[in-house]
């Protein structure tokens, strides 16, 4: 298969704006092209998929042998009638959302998943306010403000002691996906899935309604306590819209990513994400990291996995090109299926976007890589 990007003319939009200038000198920048119907909510996807492409891998993660852990459509939309099911079964409230502290995996994937599909919401809080610190000041009043229904993580080896010793921590429904018996009232991860679905599952998933709230994400904190953004179903679905009518060429070529980003921000939990599930693709979650003794698990998953997009922060590019640079053999795995890097969060250097170009020119002669960025924010999903 000819893996090059601009093959077809019609693999991106044309480039149309309309300006509009306002008094004092600012302007307004406008797509004229029309937004495309959208689906209702961010489980039609996973509805959609399950039924035509039942035996494709949607998400895959390093289990403890060093190999995938990997579900497909039809196994994911199966744990996630469990999962959902399980939710109903504890009569959580509905109006409060399911909070998550801990880093990507399946399991995290599954429970926000689920959560939607019932019409509540999900919130991923970032790991660092549990990971980072032995003040809990933070996380606490993160608590306080999303007022959870149930509360996930990993782990209570990490995760445990910030929930402990929230003042309202016995009052709420705390779950682990491992050593769930080390925490005083948690259930198990297990035991949530250990459930059959029954009809109340779908009906409450017909009763959607787009303007519902899908997502809480929270802003970086960089002013004080962060604060609790709305993502709706509308937004979302919206969003992955205007990216495929950008990007003509997703809907026609498989999408495979590997991808560390977080889910507590909108570039890796509504952009990466749900890109993926819109287009029926796999995602491999990177347990790596940009960051020393990290960086080699990422180069190892992407010689493994071979991408066809690849997501990053700059500083994730910087780290990973001496490796590229340095091993061709290297490079032409990694790179040999890429169709597109993409950077966002801060601005790229000249010199690490003509070090990029230039390892691709080495490694797959006539197939210029194609880098390209976006602004987005928390508010706009993304």
């Amino acid at each position: 298969m000819d893996l090059m990007l601009f093959d077809d003319a019609a693999a991106l939009a044309p480039p149309r704006v309309l300006r509009e200038d306002l008094p004092g000198g600012g302007f307004i920048l406008r797509s004229p092209e029309l937004l495309q119907p959208f689906v209702r909510c961010i489980g039609e996807w996973l509805e959609h998929w399950a039924q035509t492409t039942p035996d494709a891998v949607f998400l895959a993660e390093r289990d403890a042998t060093g190999g995938w852990r990997q579900l497909t459509y039809r196994q994911t939309r199966d744990a996630v009638g469990r999962l959902a099911q399980a939710q109903l079964d504890l009569n959580l409230p509905a109006d409060k959302p399911v909070v998550i502290l801990s880093d990507n995996s399946v399991d995290h994937a599954l429970l926000i998943l689920a959560t939607m599909h019932l019409g509540r919401v999900a919130c991923t809080v970032s790991s660092a306010y549990c990971r980072l610190t032995k003040d809990f000041e933070k996380i606490h009043a993160i608590l306080d403000a999303l007022d959870p229904g149930l509360v996930y993580a990993v782990d209570p080896g990490v995760y445990g002691p910030p929930v402990r010793a929230w003042p309202r921590g016995c009052d709420v429904p705390v779950v682990f996906s491992q050593n769930a018996a080390a925490f005083d009232g948690a259930r198990s991860f297990a035991e949530l899935h250990d459930r059959e679905e029954s009809p109340a599952v779908m009906n409450a998933f017909a009763a959607i309604r787009p303007h519902w709230p899908a997502k809480y994400l929270l802003t970086s904190g960089s002013t004080g306590v962060p604060k609790v953004v709305v993502n709706s179903h509308r937004m979302l679905c919206a969003n992955q819209k205007q990216i495929a009518q950008a990007w003509p060429f997703l809907t026609r070529h498989q999408l495979r990513l590997l991808d560390w980003l977080p889910w507590s921000h909108t570039f890796g939990g509504n952009h990466n994400l749900h890109l993926v599930l819109a287009h029926g693709g796999t995602l491999y979650i990177d347990e790596g990291r940009p960051a020393p003794g990290l960086i080699e698990k990422t180069v190892r998953n992407l010689r493994e996995v071979r991408p066809t997009l690849w997501f990053n922060v700059p500083r994730g590019f910087d780290m990973v090109l001496p490796l590229m640079e340095a091993d061709d053999t290297l490079a032409a795995d990694m790179l040999s299926r890429l169709r597109l890097a993409f950077y966002a969060a801060a601005a790229l250097a000249p010199s690490t976007w003509k070090r990029l170009e230039a390892v691709a020119a080495r490694v797959r002669p006539g197939r210029p890589l194609w880098l390209t960025t976006s602004w987005g924010c928390t508010e706009t999903s993304p």
